[in-house]
């Protein structure tokens, strides 16, 4: 066996197939793994011994694997490593080993069938000796790391014991205490609901920070693992952390300011205040921790960057994460979540000297921080210090230096796009300014262009920041300050960006370019045909470009263990057939990456020809088709955030292909659907990204709605629709699978939320565009699968959208819904009555879309849906379902007011009006009231001012959600005016004047 290693370990392809193969070969007898085994205690070799221990961890990771082993093998096995864990003096080795036992015991511990494992570790943890007590905590935390939920049994025997160990210790700078922490980190997910686990880590939190304090001076890189175990207790224990906020804020802040620590240590520090002050923000407030946390961030952000080119603001990628950028994140994070006027007087006082100082990094801090209390004080900004903030910006635009020009900038844009409508009055001022600023940047570039533009020339390293920004924030303007204040300038804003593109191959740029072109066709449309050739010949070479993609050689091979994965997962693959290294010229090159400023020059490439297709239409006819072959081409692109670029693009592309009213736009639109509706289908189902699975259902859902049902005549477009629909619903998607047993965390399990409400979205608008008798068919089948998420054991989120999705269905069923009735009126009339206001909305509202499409398989339950309805409307206080009982009161009328005791109900009806917030459903109230007063109803009369004031409410305060609504409500009034002259002047002088003034042209 040794000898088989050996040849897996040279940097040697043809020894390495070799080895692979015969160690494939080895593994199908029992008596080799014991082997194998051997090597982790009889090789002189640390690496034999090490990756020995490796590969029986990785083949016997999985259950089965394990117990296809005799009982026998088994045993000695755990022999063998019971003694290497003693006995190993080499740290990589022991690490392993303590990896391998971690796996075993996952599989043995809950039979109790390893108690001498357990045993050991007892003896070594509680043993005086402390070489002892560190390899029993160190081989702890690594089999807690492993397999943590095999500990919950004993999690509170386990916690207690690592309580004693720690209080016991004398000196917590000893490794003992850190492996402590890891442990207590690893064992934190079993501490919801378990409430002597959160007494014990209460009672230790003192010697928890006492230790991470003691690692800032030791060991930096343990002190940043061990915040991992305050970040988890955030997340799943915050009552242990609550009682030591303020001296863990206190902690935090000393090493945020310590400028001799590693930095990765400094950001952990600012990040965790960050997110202590956002939880718990009325005890930091109550502490008084608010002023000497901003003291630091501002004296962070004021600091010089290690590289003076370094203009990145906001943490991204982790070489972007430095205490710098942390901190204007962090003051970012405390804008959106804490009161304005417990952030801003204080600030105020670093911002206003800041400016007046000779410091550039100051200044730059004071931009920075006006920039990101923009959006969450933007109220309390706009009315007591937008001009005093708009002239420092001014001033710093026009700042004889680069890095404050460019904060200003920076600061200008984020007021452009979260201080509206109150900056557009500004305006006059602004764009002035950032005009001239563009012209000189222009001029500049014109006259320093004495050689091909370069990312690495030291002109452009210094101005191309500046650029970015000025170009981003007119962008930025362009979109938020409205159309008719910008468009005065929209031609001369495409002018600058033309000629920018023109002069620049810098991706960064280009790709500031691209979103200002786009921000400015949606005010121009048409008018920016002229232009349209040079625009998308820029942006497709953008998308077809492979600048930016770097090689990435094997280098490292030897160290990485090249084949255990493959035997432990496909022992009887054969890697000789699949192997094609050598049959290219890329033998050498293990992948590709590409730099992140050429993957979003193409991204905003692709999203700006989405965009300027969505507002030029006819005018960009001539340049769809190859915008759509050159876009299509990247949808199984790496990156996910192109790929998803791709989807929203695409179906833009088949949206305006769908508007061409020819025969040859038909005949493109039938070509686009053909590869985009089946690609959508293979991304669906097999992209591993939730995000691009998401967007792929949302482009189907928005086909069906816009293009309607030529979506689906294609061949086999039926099928791939709903199959994602049935696949997401059913979790069989590759973006859904996990490991079993692996748990989802926050974030995965709300994006599992929005896939299976975006499949849902798919089958509502999959009813729009077939015949209700094919419809009835796919409903059935998916009915089951909605209805599985309406048990109580399911999340409200869930059963919510169970609901919702039934009841949207209805209005594709049409007259088949009578075939449902019986099965699901009994169950809404029930949910109407649950504890979620949500469900009772979406509840109610289905039982009115069954009555409007039901029709006479309804009438039988008037009585039951009636006495539902009008319990329901003296105590329902969610305002949304109040508004939907209105709703499913005019489907009543709508269908048969003669079935109904209108002289009782109407009253009622009336008085709920206007409604307060469902006004989707003012279109079912007037078409009722329209439908009585074609009949001639005399229940109208007594009514009819007030009707017609909540008419002319509706119409002048738009919430008209459509022009169908709307044209319903017009009508009413029209009518009215004609037949009840005398209501409607009655109705008319009570008005506002605000509303009477604008009655002419309501009415013209």
């Amino acid at each position: 066996m040794e000898e088989i290693l050996s040849k897996l370990l040279v940097a040697d392809n043809t020894s390495i197939r070799q080895g692979t193969a015969e160690l494939r070969k080895a593994f199908k007898k029992q008596e080799n793994t014991l082997a194998l085994c051997q090597l982790i205690i009889s090789s002189t070799s640390p690496q034999i011994r090490q990756y020995a221990a490796i590969l029986l961890k990785k083949h016997y990771a999985k259950e089965k694997h394990w117990l296809k082993l005799s009982q026998h093998i088994r045993t000695e096995l755990k022999a063998v490593i019971l003694q290497a864990l003693l006995n190993e003096s080499e740290k990589i080795v022991k690490n392993a080993i303590a990896q391998l036992t971690g796996v075993i015991v996952k599989h043995e511990l809950p039979n109790y069938a390893w108690p001498e494992m357990l045993q050991l570790l007892q003896q070594l943890i509680t043993s005086d000796n402390l070489t002892n007590k560190e390899l029993g905590m160190y081989t702890l935390s690594i089999m807690t790391e492993t397999a943590p939920d095999v500990y919950l049994t004993r999690a509170v025997s386990l916690t207690i014991l690592l309580g004693q160990t720690l209080n016991n210790l004398h000196d917590l700078r000893h490794p003992i205490a850190y492996y402590t922490l890891k442990i207590l980190q690893n064992l934190s997910p079993l501490i919801n609901g378990n409430q002597m686990m959160v007494n014990i880590y209460h009672q230790m939190m003192p010697q928890i920070m006492t230790t991470i304090q003691y690692l800032t001076t030791s060991n930096e890189d343990k002190a940043i693992a061990c915040f991992e175990l305050l970040d988890d207790l955030c997340e799943n224990a915050i009552t242990v952390i609550t009682p030591h906020v303020n001296p863990l804020i206190n902690m935090c802040l000393v090493i945020a300011r310590n400028k001799a620590l590693d930095d990765v240590l400094r950001v952990k520090a600012v990040t965790f205040i960050g997110w202590l002050t956002r939880t718990k923000k009325k005890t930091v407030i109550k502490h008084k921790l608010i002023e000497p946390i901003l003291d630091m961030l501002f004296t962070l952000m004021s600091t010089k960057p290690q590289d003076d080119n370094d203009e990145i603001y906001f943490s991204g990628d982790n070489e972007d994460n430095t205490p710098i950028t942390c901190a204007t994140q962090t003051l970012d994070l405390l804008a959106l979540h804490l009161p304005p006027e417990k952030l801003i007087p204080h600030l105020l006082q670093y911002i206003e000297p800041s400016l007046q100082s000779i410091d550039i990094y100051a200044k730059k801090a004071a931009y920075l921080t006006m920039a990101v209390l923009a959006e969450g004080c933007s109220e309390y900004i706009r009315t007591k210090y937008l001009e005093h903030f708009l002239q420092y910006t001014f001033q710093g635009i026009s700042d004889s230096d680069p890095v404050v020009r460019n904060a200003a900038l920076f600061a200008l844009g984020q007021f452009s796009e979260h201080l509206q409508p109150n900056i557009s009055l500004y305006s006059h001022e602004l764009l002035p300014i950032l005009f001239e600023y563009l012209s000189q940047i222009c001029a500049h570039i014109k006259q320093e262009k004495k050689e091909p533009p370069s990312v690495n020339h030291k002109q452009t390293e210094e101005t191309m920041c500046l650029q970015v920004q000025a170009v981003d924030t007119l962008g930025i303007i362009a979109r938020t300050i409205g159309d008719t204040n910008f468009a005065p300038l929209a031609g001369k804003s495409l002018n600058f960006g033309m000629k920018l593109l023109r002069e620049t191959e810098d991706p960064d740029l280009k790709k500031s370019i691209y979103g200002l072109i786009a921000s400015v066709s949606t005010i121009m449309k048409k008018e920016i045909a002229d232009d349209l050739s040079e625009i998308t010949e820029y942006m497709i070479t953008s998308i077809q470009s492979s600048e930016g993609i770097i090689p990435q050689f094997k280098q490292d091979e030897i160290s990485t263990f090249p084949v255990y994965e493959e035997v432990s997962e496909n022992e009887d693959e054969d890697i000789e057939n699949t192997d094609n290294e050598d049959d290219g010229d890329d033998g050498d090159v293990a992948g590709y990456s590409v730099e992140n400023a050429y993957i979003e020059e193409k991204e905003e490439a692709i999203l700006a020809l989405k965009e300027i297709a969505e507002h030029t239409g006819e005018a960009f006819l001539p340049y769809l088709g190859k915008s759509f072959e050159e876009t299509f081409k990247l949808t199984n692109y790496p990156q996910e955030d192109i790929r998803r670029a791709v989807i929203d693009a695409l179906l833009q592309f088949c949206i305006n292909f769908s508007k061409i009213n020819t025969n040859e736009g038909k005949q493109a639109l039938l070509k686009a659907l053909s590869v985009f509706v089946p690609k959508l289908s293979e991304l669906i189902r097999l992209d591993d990204d939730r995000t691009v699975v998401i967007n792929g259902l949302d482009a189907y859902a928005e086909l069906l709605k816009e293009v309607g049902s030529i979506v689906v005549i294609g061949e086999g477009h039926k099928e791939a629709i709903t199959n994602c629909i049935t696949d997401i619903m059913l979790g069989k998607t590759q973006c859904q699978h996990h490991e079993e047993g692996e748990s989802l965390d926050i974030e995965a399990e709300q994006d599992e939320e929005l896939l299976v409400e975006s499949a849902g979205d798919v089958l509502c608008n999959f009813g729009k565009v077939i015949s209700p008798e094919d419809y009835e068919l796919y409903f059935k089948t998916v009915l089951p699968m909605l209805l599985e998420r309406l048990k109580k054991n399911e999340s409200e989120g869930q059963r919510s959208f169970a609901v919702g999705t039934i009841s949207e269905c209805f209005s594709g069923l049409k007259h088949r819904v009578a075939n449902f009735i019986c099965q699901l009126l009994p169950l809404f009339l029930k949910l109407a009555d649950d504890s979620s206001g949500e469900i009772r909305n979406n509840a109610i509202y289905g039982i009115g879309e069954m009555v409007l499409h039901g029709k006479d398989a309804v009438y039988m339950h008037y009585t039951d849906i009636l006495s539902v309805l009008s319990n329901a409307i003296y105590k329902e206080s969610h305002i949304a379902a109040r508004d939907n009982i209105v709703g499913a009161i005019a489907r009543l009328i709508i269908v048969n007011y003669l079935n109904i005791p209108l002289d009782q109900i109407f009253p009622i009806f009336v008085k709920q009006l206007p409604l307060k917030e469902d006004f989707e459903e003012n279109k079912a109230v007037f078409k009722s009231i329209l439908t009585l007063y074609e009949a001639g109803h005399p229940i109208l009369h007594p009514y009819m001012e007030t009707l017609l004031g909540v008419a002319v409410s509706i119409i002048h305060e738009n919430t008209a959600t459509d022009d169908e609504a709307k044209s319903i409500v017009m009508e009413f009034i029209k009518s009215a005016q004609r037949d009840f002259l005398d209501e409607w002047n009655s109705m008319y002088v009570k008005l506002p004047i605000e509303v009477a003034t604008n009655i002419p042209y309501i009415f013209p």
